[in-house]
């Protein structure tokens, strides 16, 4: 309902203030010891996003821009102020740019690179961002099957886990997320006479291949919720405790519900 979305809503932007608040403790904190953005280099970053009720969903747990794009903000010596850059980036960047900052530099084999370029005084866009994407990919209970994801220049293409049955039938989307911020056209939705779309997310899923064995993964991440359900649950209780520890789980369990979870369980120890 509309108030609902407003009591998730007012509770999110509550916590945006608090995190302003704490944030300006911390930095007074530091003007008191002698760290000021004269001598010290802050950098705010956040391990993921929150879905805020778009999709109409909550969380984390979702490759859409709410969930997957998050701030990161670097302040400092000779930084420029107000400048917000656009160019593709990633959290694997922070290690390669904190290195910078002490007069060190990352290992060879390390992913990321350096945002040094865009911090100070000259032009942004004078750093290629030609040939840089973005890939990321999630595994939680919390999501049904593994998904994966990629971002390169104004595309950003998803694909999911298909090791269980039950999802065999899940398909990629793609969205232009300059021209849909707000990712509401899928345009491999109706994409049969579109031959652009299909290249498009034909080059995506081989450059995220070229990063990730997705089918490979989503398989070893199903074995390994296999092997922690088999420790954790089917060897340490008999049926009928298992049976009321579904239920307990889940408002409304029924025996159609465990008859899906008997095959389910015998899908996955198939893998092991």
């Amino acid at each position: 309902t509309d108030d609902e979305i407003l009591k998730v809503r007012k509770t999110y932007y509550g916590m945006c203030a608090e995190t302003d608040y704490l944030l300006g403790r911390v930095i007074d904190a530091a003007e008191r010891t002698g760290h000021t953005l004269e001598n010290t280099y802050f950098v705010f970053v956040s391990d993921h996003g929150e879905m805020n009720m778009e999709h109409r969903q909550v969380w984390k747990n979702s490759m859409y821009e709410a969930s997957s794009r998050v701030p990161m903000i670097i302040a400092g010596p000779n930084v420029r102020e107000n400048v917000v850059v656009e160019n593709l980036t990633s959290l694997l960047d922070v290690y390669p740019t904190i290195a910078d900052m002490v007069g060190g530099s990352k290992p060879e084999w390390l992913d990321g690179e350096t945002l040094f370029p865009f911090l100070f005084e000259g032009d942004e866009n004078s750093v290629s961002s030609s040939g840089r994407y973005v890939v990321s990919q999630y595994h939680s209970n919390m999501g049904n099957t593994g998904s994966f994801m990629i971002r390169d220049g104004p595309y950003k293409y998803i694909t999911f886990g298909t090791t269980l049955s039950t999802f065999k039938e899940y398909r990629p989307q793609l969205f232009n997320v300059e021209k849909d911020p707000d990712e509401l056209d899928d345009l491999l939705l109706d994409s049969s006479s579109n031959e652009d779309v299909l290249r498009i997310a034909k080059e995506l899923d081989k450059k995220l291949r070229s990063v990730v064995d997705y089918p490979t993964v989503d398989h070893e991440a199903i074995r390994n919720d296999a092997k922690v359900y088999k420790k954790f649950f089917l060897d340490k209780y008999n049926t009928t405790k298992l049976q009321s520890l579904w239920k307990s789980a889940y408002t409304g369990f029924s025996d159609d519900d465990w008859s899906k979870v008997q095959s389910w369980q015998e899908e996955i120890l198939s893998l092991l």
